[in-house]
């Protein structure tokens, strides 16, 4: 899946760390929104929505209408701007970000997590036992 060159979504701004936009860009996202939202409902149909990522992506009218479905959460045939938004963000990171650097903190996190000790049964009750002397409880 590509952007397409010079889309709107070109021009606004992913947070590298959070993988969010900046609130002047969500104010413009806002904007574009209402846009695209001809009906005045603040939400978008399947139509609506395949016609703008038609315009922003290469994706196939499959993949769009597969994408339609998985954010339109309450299966009522439109999405607002909360799943727009979260659209959005997965759009840029996947354009924007590089996914070798993805993969590379997926793993090391994998490794902390599995480097990190499990707790036993003993482990909650020495921990009691821990928390309660310092408490002065016994």
């Amino acid at each position: 899946m590509r952007l397409k060159q010079g889309s709107f979504l070109w021009y606004l701004y992913l947070d590298k760390v959070h993988c969010l936009l900046s609130v002047r860009n969500v104010k413009a996202l806002l904007e574009y929104f209402h846009l695209l939202d001809v009906h005045g409902k603040n939400t978008l149909n399947d139509v609506l929505f395949y016609h703008f990522l038609h315009h922003v992506t290469d994706l196939s009218k499959r993949q769009i209408n597969l994408v339609f479905d998985m954010l339109d959460w309450s299966a009522v045939g439109e999405i607002g701007f909360e799943q727009f938004y979260v659209l959005v963000c997965i759009l840029l990171a996947h354009h924007r970000l590089n996914y070798q650097e993805f993969k590379l903190y997926t793993i090391v996190r994998i490794d902390k997590l599995q480097k990190r000790p499990k707790k036993t049964e003993e482990n909650p009750k020495r921990e009691r036992s821990h928390l309660s002397s310092k408490c002065h409880i016994k």
